[in-house]
């Protein structure tokens, strides 16, 4: 790993934070990993390099129960929060996979190229084109090659006359897609994509992510099954026995058997024969009873509902439900909301059309989210970005791609004086709206960012 673009200040503070937490002074680690404490002195005086930090992360790893990937943060990728991939790159990246079909040929299936990445960054953006061909409607055609799901999220944008094939729960399902479209796809949901027209492209810019799950999916490999996804899975299929099974986790906890629920009870009103009723959901004041009992917030019991439809919900382009911003009056872009989903409502995907004749900041965009940009259009768009208090300018060609890092401010301009089109994308990292609440009840939020003291 690389420590080059990270900053030497900013891993000893990660040290020093790790540190805190397993109750090492500067002269116990030194003890620990046997060297001088005079060197731990000078190093965590910034008096030290690149390759010593390694080498000390190296020497702790052997001693302390963490690993490398922990100790070291990873590279900032970007220049000045910003990661811009050229079409000329995009294409150089190109490879054709090919599927086995129900007619047991092997045909090239789909063109692949990357396109903007960063390690910061928890999207995984594609650029694929459709080398199949179908004219009909059937979600059977022998000719169209199922996946068998994957772990990410994907959110899909459509450019071009695109077949969208999906499975949920064994039925298949088609769906006719074309620029501007939309659609998202919860994980392990079998899909697949052709073209309509063999005389116009179709391709599609899939983008990736991964959500909760796959940073805890770590901790679920090391338990096991039975001790790890399968005991914490709650079927939301059924959410009144979810909520159910949820209570009884939350019950052992607090080393609370199920038998004991009527103990928690008395004076409430409320039975235990109605709390596990599996024909209706916890009502608000039973949630609330259930909460203060066992020290948990009453969010806490709810299960999401269960929605079939909204395993891979799918959205047309209208331009009726366009908003004009930053006015009606005089609008600089017309902002297309593509799909959404309430299981993800940290993934927010715009399709713009940018009006502005130059980038104004002044009336630009600041997201919390990781954004990814993709210009889909025929025409070059200026963008223009503020970090740190400095401003910015780049210029996006057709196909070229971008990641932006949170709450950078951007704006978009016509480079050739035409409207331009782009594709936005922002989801959310590891910091979630559940890591936001739990932040917000820290007294001192600078240590979080960069630790400068010891704990003791």
């Amino acid at each position: 790993m690389r420590l080059d673009h990270i900053g030497i200040d900013l891993q000893l503070g990660w040290f020093r934070n790790l540190m805190n937490g397993w109750k090492r002074t500067l002269a116990s680690v030194a003890q620990d990993i046997q060297w001088s404490s005079d060197d731990m002195k000078r190093i965590f005086q910034g008096k030290t390099d690149i390759e010593e930090l390694q080498a000390l992360a190296v020497a702790m790893s052997r001693v302390y129960p963490t690993t490398l990937e922990k100790l070291l943060l990873p590279s900032d990728d970007t220049r000045n929060g910003v990661l811009i991939m050229r079409a000329q790159d995009s294409q150089a990246s190109s490879r054709i996979y090919e599927r086995l079909n129900g007619l047991n040929e092997t045909v090239p299936y789909y063109e692949y190229r990357d396109t903007a990445m960063s390690v910061l960054s928890p999207i995984k953006p594609e650029w694929i084109k459709e080398e199949v061909t179908i004219d009909d409607t059937d979600p059977d055609n022998p000719h169209v090659v199922y996946n068998k799901g994957h772990f990410e999220h994907q959110m899909t944008f459509f450019i071009g006359p695109v077949n969208f094939y999906y499975q949920v729960r064994g039925t298949s399902y088609m769906a006719e897609m074309n620029t501007g479209d939309s659609n998202y796809i919860t994980p392990f949901n079998p899909h697949s994509f052709t073209s309509r027209d063999a005389d116009r492209l179709g391709l599609i810019i899939a983008v990736t992510f991964e959500g909760d799950v796959a940073r805890a999916q770590k901790e679920m490999y090391l338990l096991g099954r039975e001790r790890g996804a399968d005991r914490f899975y709650l079927d939301a299929s059924n959410g009144p026995r979810a909520q159910i099974k949820l209570l009884h986790q939350h019950m052992r906890a607090e080393y609370l058997q199920p038998q004991d629920l009527p103990a928690l009870l008395p004076g409430t009103g409320i039975t235990a024969e109605d709390i596990l009723d599996e024909t209706r959901p916890f009502s608000q004041e039973e949630r609330a009873v259930l909460a203060e009992k066992l020290h948990i917030e009453p969010k806490d019991l709810l299960v999401s509902e269960y929605n079939e439809k909204a395993q891979v919900p799918v959205q047309r382009h209208d331009p009726a439900i366009a908003r004009r911003y930053p006015n009606s009056d005089t609008p600089q872009y017309l902002i297309h909301p593509l799909v959404r989903s309430p299981w993800m409502p940290h993934m927010k995907g715009f399709n713009i059309d940018v009006l502005a004749p130059e980038p104004d900041l002044e009336t630009g965009f600041e997201s919390p989210l990781h954004q990814y940009l993709f210009n889909y259009g025929d025409t070059p768009i200026d963008i223009a970005w503020t970090v740190d208090g400095h401003t910015h300018q780049d210029t996006l060609g057709p196909e070229d791609s971008v990641y932006l890092q949170p709450w950078i401010r951007t704006a978009f301009g016509q480079a050739d004086q035409e409207t331009g089109q782009l594709l936005i994308l922002g989801v959310s990292g590891a910091i979630n709206s559940s890591v936001q609440h739990e932040l917000s009840r820290m007294p001192d939020i600078k240590r979080v960012s960069k630790e400068t003291t010891g704990w003791f």
